[in-house]
């Protein structure tokens, strides 16, 4: 398989790593990835499978790692100060998992339309601008195991640990620990609904502490929300 390997890539004009061509299986690993002018990582659409892991993405003006790719895992990488959301998937069947995310201006990890399929599990993020995790317009996503404290930074009572919205169902959300630990707490839900059209989700088990405006706002009619703390 081709790959990036325990390379430092800063001050970059465009993209820190940019793939766009069909090079499937292709391997982004252990590397420093900083200061660029655009996207940290950026994965093409034309990529049908990638692994990007163990990497160091910072201080990159837009978003850190950036999936318009299927089938590509990010893993154990360390995503912070971008100017962007942390990680975001552009595509469906994507796997999250064991990433720490941080101080990002936007959303810690964020999937935009038609990222259905992904699964998001084991990841830490805290004290970003935005959202811990935001569904936008996907199905059939799985967010599990996750801790999601602190979010909201950038307007206090404004984003929550785990949005779901512009019609996004049929996601799973478990086991999930979705609290607000400060003094003077910023995450407005634990777990929010953004309207009635997000619906038929299952939201089952998480732990929604300490949040400024309440635990869980469901408003989906058919969602399921139980044994929620």
């Amino acid at each position: 398989d081709s790959g990036i390997y325990r390379c430092w890539i800063t001050n970059c004009q465009d993209d820190g790593i940019l793939t766009s061509y069909a090079i499937d299986g292709i391997i982004i690993e252990n590397n420093v990835v900083a200061d660029n002018i655009v996207i940290g990582i950026k994965i093409g659409g034309a990529i049908s499978s990638c692994t990007v892991s163990g990497n160091t993405v910072r201080n990159n003006n837009s978003t850190g790692i950036l999936f318009f790719g299927s089938n590509c895992t990010a893993t154990s990488n360390i995503v912070y100060d971008n100017g962007g959301h942390g990680i975001g998937l552009n595509k469906k069947d994507n796997l999250v998992v064991g990433n720490r995310v941080f101080s990002n201006t936007g959303t810690g990890i964020a999937t935009y339309t038609t990222a259905d399929n992904s699964t998001i599990t084991g990841n830490n993020c805290y004290e970003n601008g935005d959202n811990g995790i935001k569904i936008y317009n996907s199905d059939f996503c799985t967010i599990t195991g996750n801790t999601l404290v602190n979010n909201s930074q950038r307007t206090v009572n404004t984003y929550s640990g785990i949005l779901l919205t512009a019609t996004s169902t049929y996601n799973t959300i478990t086991g999930n620990s979705c609290c607000d630990n400060q003094g003077t707490p910023t995450q407005k839900y634990g777990i929010a609904e953004a309207a009635g059209a997000d619906n038929y989700n299952e939201i089952i088990g998480n732990i929604t502490q300490g949040n400024v405006t309440g635990g869980i706002n469901v408003l989906g009619a058919n969602t399921d929300s139980t044994h929620n703390q």
